[in-house]
């Protein structure tokens, strides 16, 4: 399993993308790639104008704003592409991610899309209320 931690050196985080896996019961890290500090991900970040958050939400790695007008369900598919094709760009391969949102992204195609191989996200949504 992969994520992105940070490590403090001299007052200034850097961040690097890990994966860690259980070896003699233990928990290690088998690969480890340096992404650089909070202000090179930021300038990854505005060049792309996109953005993800790493597991302490302190720095975006991706985000998309979009109009108004425009519901959250139909921005979804793409922005779950953008999402897979920018973790790719910063760790090299595809993510092993969990996607969590609100009951605003819930349609029929945006979890068709979940359920297929195609992203391989892990998903948990909100459920709509029924009366």
């Amino acid at each position: 399993m992969g994520t992105i931690i940070s490590k403090k050196i001299k007052g200034i985080n850097y961040y690097y993308y890990v994966e860690s896996k259980r070896i003699d019961g233990k928990s290690k890290y088998v690969n480890q790639k340096y992404l650089g500090s909070a202000d090179k991900l930021l300038k990854m970040v505005n060049e792309s104008g996109k953005s993800l958050v790493t597991p302490d939400f302190s720095v975006p790695v991706l985000s998309e704003t979009y109009p108004g007008n425009r519901g959250d369900s139909t921005q979804f598919s793409d922005m779950m592409e953008q999402l897979k094709l920018r973790y790719r760009a910063i760790v090299g391969k595809d993510a092993q991610i969990t996607i969590v949102f609100d009951r605003g992204n819930n349609s029929e195609s945006n979890l068709d899309l979940l359920e297929s191989e195609c992203l391989g996200f892990h998903y948990a949504g909100g459920l709509k209320k029924i009366r």
